[in-house]
Order: C-alpha cells, then structure tokens, then sequence
C-alpha cells in the first residue's frame, strides 16, 4: 500500500498536501462548443450521492476517500453554511459519465470540501471520457453565472489537472496551474527491515534509539488496532482527547463544527470498513493514537495525538512508526 508522510530531521511525520489551484477568469469570447449540448447534466441533492456510489462504482473513478458521499456529507453538514449545493452529473447516452459535486457562492465555484480536511480533491470521472464531462460541466456552470472556478488542492494526476486547461482554453477562458504544496507517499517494502534500510542514516539511528529507549524503560508495550463499526465509534472520543492534548493548535483545530464533522465521519465510514483506529499503550494506559483512512491499497495516516506526559518517549513518533509496522506486516 501506498502511505502517506513525511519525515524530516527528527524523524517527525507529518500529513502535507500536492496541491494546484485552478482559476478560471471571466471567457474570451461568448458561446461554447457545440459538444456542450450533447449530454445532459443532472443538478441532484448531495443525498443522491450515497446511491450514485454503489450504481457507478464500475464505471466511476471513486479512488479518493474524500470524495466519497460521506465526507461530501460529512463535510457539508459542518462547513457548508453560505455556500448552495450543486452536485452535476453528466449523462450521456444513459450513461454517468461524470459527477462534479459543487458549492456555489456568487460567481465563484468550487468542489465540495476544503484543505483542512481534504489532502485533495477531483472530480469524479469515467476514465477515457474526462474531456468530454469536463465540457459540458463548465458550459453549465457558465450558464448558472460561474466566471471563476477554484478546485483548491489537486493531484497533478488528477481528472482536473490533466485535462481542464486545455479544455478551458477551447472554451475561451483563462487557466492557470499552480503548485500549492507537497505530499508525502511511500510504497512500503515487503518488511520492517527494508522500510528501515530505505531511510537515511540518520533517520535509521534516530527509529532504532528511540524503540530502544521505550524497551529500556521495561514497561509492557502494546499496539491495539480497532476497526469494528462500534468499537470504533466507541474509541474515536479517545482519538479526539488526544488530538486536543498533544499539541495547542490541535487543540484549536478541533472546535465545534469540526468535531461534529469528525464524528459523522467516523460513523459513516466506519460501517463501510474504511476506518482504522491504531491505540499505542504504555502498561495498559494509552499514550497515543493514530487515525487511518484505507482506501484499497492505500493507506492514509490522517492525524495522530499523544498523552503529553509520555512525550519524553517521543511517543507520538513511535505511534506513527508502529502503525506503518503494522501496515507492513499486513501487506
């Protein structure tokens, strides 16, 4: 699986963003291409989504967690007040061949969701037809009075990266591309000592002093993994209390709306198996947890907190290093 971080000098990690920033200003030329009425665009409520899921998944690019229609929910319950709903899908021939869930505020469009929350984000496309969706998405939004469209963060691989420049410029209107910020992956090897050998010199010291000073202290030492719907939803309260105690901006982070947001997250995707909840104990009292999304082969480590009074361990770095252990040896 694929795993997301990043390490620096200390042998912290840290979830960052690749990010592109699309703007698309006010068209050249009046008109669009004729292409434009030839499918037809759907404007559903965000809760067709949770049935549009299922009935596309063969067809649909769904690769990315946080485009699914629970965080889309998720995310829209929380953040979405002073924005409309317009979640477009295009059909063509009885065909989905596209859905771009969308919030609109005046004349500017984006994608449903943010980057407190969304490491990235795309539209939802059938491989091979992303320019023929992404023709008429835009002619429609022009229609509804979009002149600027923000699609704020992005994968260079992405539906929207790809393939929306050139289909701007066709339709008379400015884009620009920009690099944003950074994401950390890593393909993990087939064992611990592989993963280990792969990291610098440095790094490979600093993993292997800090396991062996927790081992020196003798006390007993426990990864505990939950993944079952209830005792995940259970266990997140846990998560949250050492979001907030591990660092203040954390702390900050999670005020009401976005605590609100996790937890309608957590359940949701925690009935759908996607959701890992990785407890590192210290002689059966947590001292850390990681929060994991999994989707297929990829393995996203989302945030993670720690109990303060076992910081002199770098216990919030051991839980980290234990959880891509474990991914590891899971396969």
């Amino acid at each position: 699986p694929n795993f997301p971080f990043h390490s620096n000098e200390h042998g912290q990690y840290h979830r960052k963003r690749l990010a592109a920033k699309r703007e698309v200003a006010t068209p050249r030329r009046d008109g669009l291409m004729d292409a434009t009425a030839n499918p037809a665009i759907l404007e559903e409520p965000l809760e067709r989504l949770v049935s549009r899921w299922p009935e596309s998944r063969g067809m649909l690019s769904w690769d990315l967690p946080f485009l699914l229609p629970p965080w889309l929910k998720a995310w829209w319950d929380a953040f979405g007040r002073g924005w409309e709903p317009r979640v477009l899908t295009v059909v063509s021939n009885g065909r989905t061949i596209g859905i771009a869930p969308m919030r609109i505020r005046g004349q500017e469009a984006r994608i449903i969701g943010d980057v407190n929350v969304c490491d990235y984000l795309d539209f939802v496309a059938e491989p091979g037809r992303e320019e023929e969706f992404l023709v008429a998405l835009v002619g429609h939004l022009r229609q509804l009075g979009v002149r600027r469209l923000d699609l704020r963060v992005l994968r260079p691989e992405s539906a929207a990266a790809r393939f929306l420049p050139g289909v701007a410029r066709k339709l008379g209107w400015q884009a620009s591309l920009v690099q944003e910020d950074v994401s950390y992956e890593l393909q993990l090897p087939s064992t611990w000592d592989e993963y280990l050998d792969g990291l610098s010199r440095h790094q490979r010291h600093e993993v292997r002093r800090k396991l062996r000073r927790l081992e020196e202290t003798e006390k007993c030492l426990q990864l505990r993994v939950v993944e079952e719907r209830e005792a995940v939803c259970n266990s997140f309260a846990a998560i949250l209390e050492l979001f907030r105690s591990s660092r203040p901006d954390k702390d900050e982070f999670m005020d009401g709306p976005m605590t609100a947001f996790f937890h309608s997250l957590v359940e949701t995707l925690a009935a759908q198996r996607m959701l890992r909840l990785y407890f590192l104990e210290v002689d059966s009292e947590i001292a850390a947890g990681v929060l994991c999304f999994e989707r297929g082969a990829t393995t996203y480590l989302y945030n993670n907190g720690f109990d303060r009074r076992f910081a002199s361990l770098s216990i919030g770095t051991l839980s980290k290093l234990l959880t891509i252990r474990e991914c590891i040896e899971r396969g």
